[in-house]
This record gives C-alpha cells, sequence and structure tokens, in this order.
C-alpha cells in the first residue's frame, strides 16, 4: 500500500511530510518522494529508490528544500518497476498540474490512449502520470478550476484512488479526491495536513477530518473546504455506458437518440443540464462490453466532448432522467 501526506502552513514543509512518510513505512513501499511549493515558484520534486532514508539523505532531512506547502509520497509499485522516474509525485508538462496517488486505475491505458491522441506524452510507465495529464488536460480544454476539473476526471478514472494534487495557479493550495482509498484531513491554527492515514499528522493536529467516498476538498492554511461529488454534474462517455446485455443494441439505440435528442446539452456552454430527480425514466446496469465497437458514432461524439445529463452515480449504477 501506498501513503501520502500533504501540509500547508507557515512552516517548512519537507520535513514534515517526511516525518510523517515515517509513519506510514508500515504500509510497504519501494520508493519515495515529495514536491515541495515556496511561494509561486514552480515545485521542486525529489524522488528516491528504496528505503525513506536515501530520500532525507537527498534532503538533508528536508532542509534542503525550501517552501511552505508540498506532497510526499511512498509507493508500492504496480504500473511500472520500482524506480526514480516511475516514484510519485508526478507532473505534468510545464508543472502546471503536481499529483500523488493511492489505488489503481483500471483504464489507465485508454485514458492514456486518449491523451496521446491529444498530444501528451508520457515519461513514466504509471497509472498515476495517467490521472495527472488527465485532470491538466480537463483544466486546460474547459478553461475551469480545479474543484471541476477533478470531478471530470474522477467521471472519467474507474478504479479506486486517493488523489492529491498541486496547481501551479494556486499557490499555497492542495486539492484532494478519493474513492474507495482512504483520505483524512488534518488542521490547527494557521496550517492544515493531508494524509492517507491518522497516524502521519497525529503528531501535529487532534483536529482530523475524514473525507468521505467521492468527496472532494480544497485545503489551505488553517482550513479546508469539502466538495460532494453528489452535488456537482457526473459526465458519462459512451464507454462508460451501463445496459443490460441482452437488450444491448435497442437500448443502445434508445440511449443515443435520447442524449443527442434531449435537451440535456447547453449547445453555448457544452455544458450538462441536470434534470429533475423525480422523473426517473431509464436505469441501466453496467456490464463490461466493448462500446467503441458497437458505437463508433457514439464514441466519437463522446470524445468530442459531448455529455449527458446525469442526476446520480455510484458503483454498481448509473441513474439517468
Amino acid at each position: 500500500m501506498c501513503g501520502i501526506v500533504g501540509y500547508t502552513g507557515g512552516q517548512q514543509a519537507a520535513p514534515i511530510l517526511l516525518d510523517g512518510l515515517s509513519k506510514l513505512e508500515y504500509r510497504g513501499y519501494d520508493s519515495s518522494g515529495i514536491a515541495i511549493r515556496n511561494g509561486e515558484k514552480d515545485p521542486e520534486i525529489v524522488k528516491a529508490k528504496g528505503r525513506l532514508r536515501v530520500l532525507e539523505e537527498k534532503t538533508n532531512g528536508g532542509t534542503a528544500i525550501y517552501g511552505t506547502c508540498g506532497l510526499g509520497h511512498t509507493r508500492w509499485a504496480t504500473h511500472g518497476e520500482p524506480s526514480e522516474i516511475n516514484a510519485h509525485p508526478h507532473a505534468s508538462d510545464h508543472m502546471d498540474v503536481v499529483a500523488v496517488h493511492n489505488g489503481i486505475i483500471e483504464n489507465y491505458q485508454e485514458l492514456k490512449d486518449k491523451l496521446l491522441r491529444k498530444g501528451y506524452t508520457f515519461y513514466s510507465e504509471t497509472d498515476t502520470e495517467v490521472a495527472v495529464k488527465l485532470i491538466d488536460y480537463y483544466y486546460k480544454k474547459y478553461q475551469v478550476g480545479p474543484i471541476d476539473s477533478l470531478a471530470k476526471s474522477m467521471v472519467r478514472i474507474r478504479g479506486s484512488y486517493a488523489l492529491a494534487v498541486m496547481f501551479k495557479d494556486y499557490p499555497g493550495e492542495i486539492y484532494a479526491a478519493r474513492k474507495d482509498s482512504p483520505m483524512v484531513i488534518g488542521v490547527t491554527d494557521g496550517e492544515t495536513f493531508l494524509a492517507s492515514d491518522v497516524p502521519a499528522i497525529l503528531k501535529y493536529t487532534r483536529q482530523i477530518h475524514y473525507i468521505e467516498n467521492l468527496e472532494m476538498a480544497r485545503l489551505t492554511e488553517g482550513d479546508y473546504t469539502v466538495f460532494p461529488t453528489k452535488k456537482l454534474p457526473i459526465f458519462i462517455s459512451a464507454s462508460e455506458i451501463i445496459i443490460f446485455k441482452q437488450f444491448f443494441n435497442p437500448l443502445a439505440r434508445l440511449f443515443y437518440q435520447m442524449m443527442i435528442r434531449s435537451r440535456g446539452i447547453d449547445s453555448d456552454h457544452n455544458r450538462p443540464i441536470l434534470y429533475n430527480r423525480r422523473k426517473l425514466k431509464v436505469t441501466l446496469l453496467r456490464i463490461r462490453t466493448d462500446i467503441h465497437r458497437n458505437l463508433p458514432r457514439m464514441t466519437e461524439r463522446a470524445d468530442a466532448g459531448i455529455q449527458s445529463g446525469v442526476i446520480g452515480c455510484c458503483q454498481h449504477k448509473i441513474l439517468l432522467v
């Protein structure tokens, strides 16, 4: 299992991150890394293969890196061998988005292929780098803030994850999102902590908030805000349509017509219009099937950014009205 620690406040972040990561060594790991921001400067990322003490030696116990906001991570390799290149944190081009991640992204290859077509390049073998650049893609394409770009990415990603993200345009702030992987926030006077488990931050604060499943959070110095995903629009692509296998063709055609002909798309702003929850018309159950083969036109439209209004989403069902 991997470990995450984040900090924003008035103290130097690196020593705090290293101390927090040392409390998570019991979870097992094969590499580690930290990313530190000093004001509006680009993050400084340092990684090391092996035990945490290697990273401590490279950073002189954290005192060699200046900055009061940062992320730390210990990695247990799942995608790609243990190495400094594959270690977290990972960054997008120009350091616009930097993130660490716990969990496994099941559809990372599908997302990676999409991003490759959009002109992105990849330096590691990890699913985490795919998540970072997917967030960067939505952040830049729609010119939206961190929370909106995280929300769009969460719907595209299948699997479990706990994400901690820093955006270049938002110095001193950390953004978090989770699905099925734990994440906690700690607060004290003028300082805010983030961790994948309580022991990492218990030394600094006893005010702990557990981020609920499918929630996002914004951390600033001494404060935080939680954003429940259920209050945000949920987007769906062709590859995420859920249907009964034996009724695949008729239901797929029905849904296609609903998506194109309904007033679920605000054509001026390319945004979904949420429907009335009480007027439920269709419930499609999830199965694994190759929708791209059966509905290529729909796939093209979804990849072009056409989205449908969805009122709710959970692990087993997506409700469409």
